[in-house]
């Protein structure tokens, strides 16, 4: 198999693991912890479509419809398991051609203040935490989503692509 030249791609096909393995996924979606050591901050994950696409406007009617959907599904369980003082889900793409969002909990402990510069200042490598410790993180977030959708309704299942844990 030739490797593909896209490494979100590889991410959502399992081609490259992630730690942890895969958080949540359907037809359209994969979530899982962030994969890149230098970011890798306890409970920073991936909604990366399986579709390559680079932008929002490339966006299909089906994954336009299932995007919010899956972010409050991922963001509801960030929250819950680990009770951050702010939680970020955004879109840049400047590092990689595919479009992805990144899940971040701002924790007590972390640099609080406004915009871009919070965030950079989150990526410092004090902030990083071990594969062991992200593969943690990973399956305590996915032991949550997977209770909440275990309480889902039939029309949020439908919204998510219908999986059931």
């Amino acid at each position: 198999m030739t490797p593909s030249p896209c490494h979100y791609c590889d991410l959502a096909a399992g081609r490259t693991p992630s730690p942890g393995g895969t958080i949540y996924e359907n037809s359209l979606w994969h979530v899982a912890h962030i994969a890149q050591p230098k970011l890798q901050m306890r409970g920073m994950l991936v909604i990366r479509s399986k579709r390559h696409i680079e932008l929002i406007p490339d966006l299909s009617d089906e994954e336009t419809a299932s995007l919010g959907p899956i972010q409050r599904l991922i963001c509801t369980a960030v929250k819950q398991v680990f009770s951050p003082e702010r939680l970020y889900c955004i879109c840049i793409g400047e590092g990689s051609p595919h479009l992805h969002f990144a899940v971040i909990p701002r924790m007590a402990s972390m640099p609080a203040g406004s915009g871009v510069k919070t965030l950079l200042a989150m990526s410092e490598l004090k902030y990083a935490c071990s594969e062991a410790e992200a593969a943690e993180a990973a399956g305590a977030v996915r032991d949550a989503v997977q209770a909440i959708l275990a309480q889902s309704s039939a029309d949020t299942l439908r919204q998510l692509g219908g999986r059931r844990p």
